[in-house]
């Protein structure tokens, strides 16, 4: 990440997430963290995050996410019924 702000901004958002997810128990020991920094309509920047975990092809968020969201773009499924929480 050539930006030094915006690799500023990433590194805090990571160190973030590390520091809430300590306290919590997560479905894997192996993942990977995948952050998205968004411009909202009203031109404020916030920043999305997922985990994946490539061994058993899941993702996961540390706290709830509207899943509904998330399936209108996926091929394939149809129903929350096609997609394990």
């Amino acid at each position: 990440m050539c930006d030094r702000n915006l690799r500023e901004e990433a590194v805090a958002c990571a160190r973030q997430l590390e520091n809430q997810h300590r306290l919590m128990h997560l479905p894997t020991t192996h993942y990977e963290l995948v952050l998205d920094r968004v411009e909202t309509k009203k031109k404020q920047v916030i920043w999305q995050y997922y985990y994946v975990d490539h061994k058993h092809r899941t993702l996961f968020w540390l706290e709830p996410y509207p899943m509904r969201e998330l399936l209108c773009n996926i091929r394939g499924v149809a129903e929350p019924s096609h997609v394990s929480e």
